[in-house]
């Protein structure tokens, strides 16, 4: 695969789970809104909290995973790769090809990336665990308010 098509991959990537983030967030944004002013109208003050807490969770788990990928995207854009100025000695220019090759190191390491993909993708999966507790417990609640009514 040739670099531009990877480039629009990993951009393609990088904007879906972003927006799906952002779909999540609203969501949770909502539900919490929405049960916290329901809570003060209903006896279901323990349902109401547990739908509550779980969108709050869930919102923190989605801001973590738009952090980090932030830090990424921040060392990668501030990253200063050394020029190797044309009236450097020999010395100089190794030295540079040096620092070069710490910073590929230090920003480029794989082990890391990998590192921050499993955060990120065991993030994604508590939440969409997250995202089913709370469509099971709206489903209850629902159930029990038209029961009861």
């Amino acid at each position: 695969m040739d670099n531009e098509l990877a480039r629009y991959y990993l951009d393609a990537k990088r904007d879906t789970d972003h927006s799906y983030w952002n779909a999540l967030i609203s969501l949770n944004s909502i539900l919490i809104t929405v049960f916290t002013a329901f809570s003060f109208f209903t006896e279901f003050k323990f349902i109401t909290s547990i739908i509550v807490i779980l969108s709050i969770w869930a919102c923190w788990l989605m801001i973590t995973n738009f952090r980090t990928s932030q830090k990424v995207y921040d060392k990668l854009a501030n990253r200063n790769f050394p020029e190797v100025p044309e009236n450097t000695t020999e010395e100089q220019q190794k030295q540079i090809l040096k620092d070069l090759e710490n910073f590929k190191e230090k920003y480029f390491n794989p082990d890391e990336a990998i590192k921050l993909r499993l955060k990120l993708n065991r993030n994604e999966k508590i939440l969409i665990r997250l995202f089913y507790a709370q469509i099971s417990v709206i489903i209850i609640f629902l159930i029990i308010i038209i029961i009861k009514g």
